[in-house]
């Protein structure tokens, strides 16, 4: 299902790759990614929100928007029969 979010960009978050010890002593590495920040309006109030998104798309909505500019972001929704959601971000451009 395609669905489309209008918002208010205001950054991207890059988290490094790392590595950390669970509780029960095991080494659990992960990957690096990126989240694209932007603000959303819900019932009349801003809402601040995060969503992971590719890396070519994080430079290149880095490049093309300034913080506080107004995006439309695309997303595909995959609802599972087991009440699990998959979202993907397919693109961002400026609104």
């Amino acid at each position: 299902m395609k669905c489309f979010i209008d918002g208010v960009y205001k950054g991207v978050k890059e988290t490094k790759a790392g590595s950390f010890n669970d509780i029960n002593g095991n080494l659990i590495n992960y990957k690096g990614s990126f989240k694209i920040i932007f603000d959303q309006v819900i019932n009349g109030l801003p809402k601040e929100t995060e969503l992971k998104v590719d890396k070519d798309i994080a430079l290149n909505i880095s490049t093309l928007c300034k913080p506080y500019e107004k995006i439309v972001i695309q997303l595909d929704i995959t609802i599972y029969g087991n009440n699990n959601i998959s979202v993907k971000v397919v693109s961002i451009e400026k609104k």
